[in-house]
């Protein structure tokens, strides 16, 4: 499945925090925040399904519509731990 970009306002925050623990290992914090908004979706196995019914359907004279007009917001949180070595 593809998701497609409106073109719309889109946002990528990020910040680490990283505390030296050993000379060589540190440790961090990381904080991301992702803000996005989607229109379209590609998806073949989906439009291959729905071809498929419409071949049947279509014996019948009657056809199956999916109305792709939408709009999704897509808001992502991610917090982390991570463990770095220092050579």
């Amino acid at each position: 499945m593809n998701w497609k970009w409106s073109g719309g306002p889109s946002w990528v925050f990020g910040n680490s925090i990283v505390f030296k623990v050993t000379d060589n290992i540190s440790v961090s914090l990381d904080v991301d925040y992702v803000m996005a908004r989607f229109t379209e979706v590609e998806d073949p196995a989906f439009d291959s399904a729905i071809s498929d019914i419409n071949d049947v359907l279509n014996e019948l004279d009657l056809e199956l519509r999916i109305n792709r007009d939408f709009e999704i917001d897509y808001n992502n949180l991610r917090f982390g731990l991570g463990v770095r070595y220092n050579f």
